[in-house]
């Protein structure tokens, strides 16, 4: 009888789990912009593995290739728009989205995008920049990683500029479509007709450690072996532009570039 009751329960148990599987949370409140990096744990599987909560910005020596140094850390001021989406998947890879848009003032955007020029992530002797393109979406882009699994799927990072209103959009997602960031987002933010060839055709070919899928990651490094991997966080160089609060003239004429 103890067996039998025994084996009720790991069954339960084993559906109880295949329950929470595809759960979902959104946030799309400005209020909760700081959920991207102070209480993105809120968000995310309740569960850890080996005593290691599960976050977007820390998952087995940051697995997932993204620092989101083009986001800033707090809410930027003239935040127009913004949505934080996660969903639970199986075993131990979820799904995450995120976009947002914010508008500066003339003189404000015109230093960001001076600046964006020159931004760089530095590993040892090996630098890396973000590629630019004006020609494969509707706004000039800067892409800091891509990697598609199938037309849609896999992970990325970038962040658009609208030069008529002054207005940044930024873009990151894992394993949601971007179809379903787009369905949420007031500008948009897919490849001109649909064409995700057009962005593999002008990204640095590499091959990503992750699932071996072809797509560049500005934070992809060569280790003394020659194979790409991802150094900690405390390892790069980079500007710190980016990482420090919303967006202001001062902020841009006095921050104290490179870490």
């Amino acid at each position: 009888m103890k067996k039998m009751m025994a084996l009720i329960l790991v069954v339960a148990m084993c559906f109880t789990n295949l329950a929470c599987v595809g759960s979902e949370k959104s946030y799309d409140d400005i209020e909760d912009y700081n959920i991207i990096y102070d209480n993105v744990e809120k968000v995310n599987k309740t569960f850890s593995k080996d005593q290691r909560v599960d976050t977007l910005l820390k998952f087995d020596e940051y697995l997932y290739f993204s620092y989101l140094l083009l986001f800033p850390r707090e809410a930027p001021q003239g935040l127009n728009e913004f949505r934080y989406m996660w969903k639970q998947g199986i075993i131990d890879i979820d799904n995450y989205a995120i976009y947002f848009s914010y508008k500066l003032s003339s003189e404000d955007y015109h230093i960001l995008k001076n600046n964006l020029k020159d931004f760089t992530v530095t590993y040892k002797e090996q630098v890396n920049k973000p590629v630019y393109t004006e020609d494969v979406f509707v706004h000039p882009t800067y892409i800091m990683a891509w990697s598609q699994e199938s037309e849609e799927l896999g992970f990325c990072e970038y962040i658009m500029l609208d030069d008529e209103n002054c207005t940044v959009i930024n873009v990151y997602k894992l394993f949601y479509t971007l179809q379903e960031v787009q369905d949420i987002a007031n500008y948009d933010i897919l490849p001109k007709n649909g064409d995700y060839s057009s962005v593999a055709s002008i990204l640095p070919e590499q091959t990503v450690f992750y699932a071996k899928s072809i797509g560049y990651s500005v934070y992809a490094f060569e280790d003394e072996n020659g194979e790409l991997f991802v150094p900690k966080m405390e390892e790069l160089h980079y500007d710190t532009l980016f990482l420090e609060a919303a967006v202001s003239q001062k902020m841009l004429s006095e921050v104290n570039y490179g870490k």
